[in-house]
């Protein structure tokens, strides 16, 4: 009986020239680094800023009114490695302004300034006014509190950084938000703007904050042996022949003219190419049918070309609903077991740490097709039918 050849893995980097047509292609996706996203503020939620409480006797006196710029942010996933805010504002006399910023539910609240100039909770605070935009972020050479002062009518627009409250110190921005979790990223963040003195007045026109987080699932880069981010060529050949033949994948790598070639499954494998072992590159994989506790995911690790064999589902089962569903990523083993009978409960069955417990999940019923996908953002891949 053909078996599938772990000791000798047989990798060959040879130029095959006729592709027979009895080929298979081999799809697959993982994760890339994520860029810097923007997000602008909700267009309803600019506009004025409410004047300090009227018949007010003293500065700092903010009373209960307040503006809040909110920004709808989607599709980020932890932790965050970096937080901005830009903020376009005219507003006379600046020490007047207290700005927060508050992750969604008010998880995490950072002071951005307040009352910059003075150093009492009574204080006015410096007489500048603001006019055009200004970002808040970590790595500016000059505090906002700095610019205030040093301003003869209007703080000039540009990059400054936090102050704490009363008192022309530094503070990060980041580090209140990097221990939010992808789900308390995604949502409604608000940047509150106060006004602690009466007679002055302004306007928030523009505002966007600026996040960067964890990976991201690449838009277009199935089979990426290479981890370039580019979609390999690929098929899967049945080269031992017989109805249960020893395979051999070929893979040209789109940044070599150099076709790679392993010998690993059988004809009568599933082919399941993904990223397993979470190095940024597809690892060739199958999974082989059998009764229970014989069914098997073979995997070939392309960190170091190690082999992995794990015990997992049984005849009937279906393998493409491997997927990352905890956000670690590394691609999960799993399988979708359908009800026995017409509209009988469906199972999945999956696995996040290699030869660890097996978490099951009853959804959808027989009939139904398995569609997993990270549906709402939040980095893991979902239950879907």
């Amino acid at each position: 009986m053909a078996v599938l050849c772990i000791a000798t893995i047989g990798l060959i980097l040879a130029a095959q020239n006729n592709p027979a047509a009895a080929s298979t292609a081999v799809v697959s996706s993982h994760a890339v680094a994520a860029p810097a996203a923007t997000f602008p503020a909700d267009a309803p939620s600019l506009g004025a800023i409410p004047d300090g409480p009227a018949g007010g006797t003293v500065c700092g006196d903010y009373g209960a009114g307040f503006k809040d710029v909110t920004f709808t942010v989607t599709g980020m996933t932890g932790p965050l490695t970096d937080v901005q805010v830009s903020s376009s504002i005219t507003h006379t006399w600046v020490g007047d302004l207290d700005a927060e910023l508050r992750s969604p539910g008010n998880t995490a609240t950072k002071l951005l300034y307040r009352q910059v100039g003075g150093t009492t909770a009574t204080a006015c605070g410096d007489d500048s006014d603001l006019s055009g935009a200004y970002l808040l972020n970590d790595a500016a050479a000059t505090t906002f509190w700095t610019a205030a002062t040093t301003a003869t009518t209007v703080v000039p627009a540009g990059t400054y950084r936090a102050v704490l409250p009363l008192v022309n110190t530094a503070t990060p921005i980041t580090a209140s938000f990097t221990g939010l979790t992808t789900p308390q990223i995604n949502g409604t963040w608000t940047l509150r703007i106060r006004d602690g003195g009466e007679g002055d007045i302004g306007n928030v026109t523009a505002a966007s904050l600026i996040l960067t987080g964890g990976a991201a699932v690449a838009a277009d880069a199935p089979v990426d042996f290479t981890g370039d981010g580019k979609s390999d060529y690929a098929v899967v050949r049945n080269t031992g022949g017989g109805p249960s033949g020893q395979v051999t994948w070929f893979i040209l790598p789109n940044n070599t003219g150099a076709i790679q070639a392993y010998q690993w499954g059988l004809a009568t494998d599933f082919f399941v190419p993904e990223d397993y072992d979470g190095d940024g590159k597809d690892d060739v994989a199958v999974w082989r049918p059998g009764a229970a506790t014989v069914a098997s995911f073979y995997i070939l690790n392309s960190n170091g070309f190690t082999a992995r064999v794990e015990a997992f589902g049984q005849s009937g089962d279906d393998p493409s609903v491997i997927a990352d569903y905890d956000n670690d990523g590394k691609t999960d083993i799993a399988v979708y077991r359908a009800g026995a009978t017409a509209g009988a409960q469906s199972f999945w069955y999956y696995r996040t740490v290699a030869n660890g417990p097996v978490s099951v999940n009853p959804w959808g019923l027989n009939g139904d097709f398995p569609a997993p996908g990270d549906y709402n953002g939040d980095g893991r891949s979902g239950f879907c039918v």
